[in-house]
């Protein structure tokens, strides 16, 4: 009895016994711990050293922000409504100069007939007669440059050796390339329905375009200030032509896309978008420098620190290479571009060219072009150094070609210029007159505009 007293006891110690050794071994170990605790510190410290000599040497790119800065919501309230508002205001401003407004007489123009393919028409007849019976939103939306993007997505490019004659050879391919898959991929071959795609394409890229802007103008400013820079571009004085078969709203997709990944250091789809950009139109290969610029500005412009992400904006001037490449086999002459300029009144000769070409720019060009330096002056020191870079390039290059004509179309894809609004616009008396004055002009131009007046 005795003996199995002493065995249970022994059992009740043991738990106890081994608590004892374990925390006898921990006391070891935190004394030897603290024995090496200086050695510890001196190879902590060295290796911190180590990491903040390589955080250094490191691009210092923003990622902080999510990839989805705004909601369903906001997109809807911010874009979708402005959106479908203005769109509707210039519809009904291009029916009503169809309807209630004579156009300039005895002249010929082109547009879409009653049978959904294109013809030649004289202003002399009365308006109701014009634009077809039921297609005259689509020739509201196409006029002037509309006839050459279809003409290159039914038959291609064509070039007149003659330098007084006009050639499609002017225009960038993505654009009508597009209009021509749409048209294939939907089994449309009639003239109204390939304008149709075009028109599509217009619109859909004015909602991803703003988008896009959106999303960059929030990496730096508020939401208030983003969701006005989208409403400056909706109601732009040239605001149509983002809505009408022309490529303004497909090549801003691209810009603001492009500047928007190289933001975010994704630097291929920035080359990417870039390259689009490039395609269609050819300010678009300005953005190369812009996106190089930013590259650089990220890094604090240390050139040790550029990475082989960089060779992606080689995409930018590649894309243009293929397309004069395609110029030179299809026609024999790897400039052909720039001989296509010529007869549209272009050339980067400026001096006496550009001054002849002044005595004939429009009043609205001068006004616009007016309006894009103040703002972009009034808020210079808040803009983004890339982003004036752009602005500068985009703004002098129409000039430098010697046709200033068409400045206010030309200034519309000019994406600092509508943030320098908002900028500028927090003061609410420059807003509310702004706004009043943008809406009446582009009103304007979509009356002018459908009435086969040139404004851009």
């Amino acid at each position: 009895m005795t003996a199995r007293l002493r065995k249970c006891k022994c059992l009740n110690e043991a738990p106890a016994l081994r608590s004892n050794v374990k925390f006898a071994l921990l006391g070891k170990e935190r004394k030897t711990s603290r024995l090496r605790r200086p050695e510890q510190q001196m190879s902590r410290l060295a290796g911190l050293t180590e990491q903040a000599s390589l955080s250094l040497s490191r691009p210092k790119v923003r990622r902080e922000h999510h990839n989805v800065l705004f909601s369903w919501r906001t997109f809807a309230l911010r874009i979708g409504l402005p959106f479908v508002l203005t769109r509707a205001i210039l519809l009904i401003a291009g029916f009503i100069a169809l309807t209630r407004f004579t156009p300039i007489p005895n002249r010929n123009v082109w547009e879409i007939g009653p049978d959904g393919e294109g013809r030649v028409v004289t202003l002399s007849r009365p308006p109701t007669s014009l634009s077809g019976v039921g297609y005259w939103p689509v020739n509201i939306f196409s006029r002037y440059d509309a006839e050459w993007y279809l003409e290159i997505a039914k038959n291609g490019y064509h070039y007149s050796p003659v330098p007084e004659i006009q050639s499609s050879t002017a225009f960038f391919p993505l654009y009508p390339a597009l209009m021509s898959a749409g048209a294939k991929l939907l089994l449309a071959h009639r003239d109204v329905s390939i304008l149709f795609v075009g028109l599509l394409i217009s619109n859909v890229s004015l909602l991803i375009a703003l988008g896009y802007l959106m999303a960059l103008v929030r990496l730096d400013f508020d939401e208030e200030t983003a969701g006005r820079t989208v409403l400056y571009v909706l109601v732009f004085p040239t605001t149509l032509f983002f809505s009408a078969a022309y490529t303004e709203s497909l090549f801003l997709c691209a810009i603001v896309g492009a500047i928007y990944y190289a933001r975010r250091g994704r630097w291929l789809l920035a080359g990417l978008a870039g390259a689009a950009a490039t395609l269609t139109r050819p300010p678009g290969v300005l953005i190369f420098a812009v996106l190089a610029f930013e590259y650089l500005h990220q890094r604090n412009f240390r050139w040790r620190d550029m990475r082989p992400d960089f060779a992606a904006l080689g995409l930018i001037p590649l894309a243009l290479m293929l397309h004069f490449g395609y110029l030179y086999w299809k026609f024999g002459d790897f400039l052909l571009f720039l001989k296509s300029e010529h007869a549209w009144g272009r050339s980067m000769s400026g001096g006496r060219t550009w001054l002849e070409s002044f005595a004939h720019i429009e009043a609205g060009d001068i006004f616009v072009g007016s309006v894009v330096v103040v703002f972009l002056v009034l808020a210079w020191r808040q803009l983004r150094p890339s982003y004036r870079l752009y602005a500068l390039l985009s703004f002098l290059m129409p000039v430098a070609s010697g046709s200033p004509t068409s400045l206010a179309r030309f200034c519309s894809v000019i994406f600092p210029l509508y943030l320098a609004i908002a900028i500028v616009g927090r003061n609410p008396t420059v807003e509310r007159h702004w706004l009043i004055t943008s809406s009446a002009l582009a009103a304007i131009y979509m009356t002018l505009f459908c009435q086969w007046h040139y404004v851009g």
